[in-house]
């Protein structure tokens, strides 16, 4: 969404097509007869929207895995402590 938004605004008003997000999104800027701009948003290629989510998913997931695992070495240390 984000890459969507700067590409509109990032080449001002030329015309033609701008690809971005690794060419998976793209925003196409066209002048129609009666002299109106045109704007067009879509997926170029949806395959790197889906890694980054992915990606994004395990890392969360490692996050939450580690933050976990210390809280319970944590515990322990604390009931060895007693």
């Amino acid at each position: 969404m984000a890459t969507a938004i700067w590409l509109m605004f990032a080449g001002g008003s030329t015309e033609g097509r701008r690809l971005g997000f690794f060419d998976s999104v793209f925003v196409e800027v066209r002048q129609s007869a009666d002299g109106a701009t045109q704007l067009g948003t879509g997926i170029n290629d949806p395959l790197p929207l889906v890694l980054a989510v992915v990606v994004a998913t395990v890392f969360i997931l490692a996050v939450f895995a580690v933050h976990d695992s210390l809280l319970e070495r944590r515990r322990h240390l604390l009931a060895q402590a007693e």
